[in-house]
C-alpha cells in the first residue's frame, strides 16, 4: 500500500496534503480514469479504506467553497496527519 509522504502534493503544518487524483493512480494505476467499468462507489470505497488505513482525513467540496487551509485544519482537528483532498467541481 502506498504511503501518505510518497504521493503528498506538500505538507502544511505537519498535515500531507494529497490531491485525490494522485492517490487513485498509485490505488488503481495512471489508466483508472478510461476504465469505466469501475463504478463511482469502488473508487470511493477505497478511498475512505485508505485513508482509514492510513490516519488520513477526506475532504471535497465544491470549487466555490474548497480550501486547503480549511482541509488541513480539519485534518488537525481529527488528530490525522494526511488529508486527501478533492474538488468537486
Amino acid at each position: 500500500m502506498v504511503n501518505a509522504n510518497e504521493i503528498a502534493e506538500s505538507s502544511y503544518e505537519g498535515v500531507a496534503l494529497i490531491n485525490v487524483c494522485h492517490l487513485l493512480d498509485s490505488l488503481f494505476g495512471k489508466d483508472w480514469p478510461r476504465d469505466y467499468t469501475r463504478p463511482y462507489a469502488e473508487t470511493q470505497a477505497a478511498i475512505m479504506a485508505w485513508c482509514e488505513a492510513n490516519e488520513a482525513h477526506y475532504y471535497a467540496r465544491g470549487r466555490e467553497e474548497f480550501s486547503h487551509s480549511e482541509a488541513v485544519d480539519e485534518a488537525k482537528q481529527a488528530g490525522k496527519t494526511a488529508v486527501v483532498v478533492e474538488d468537486l467541481s
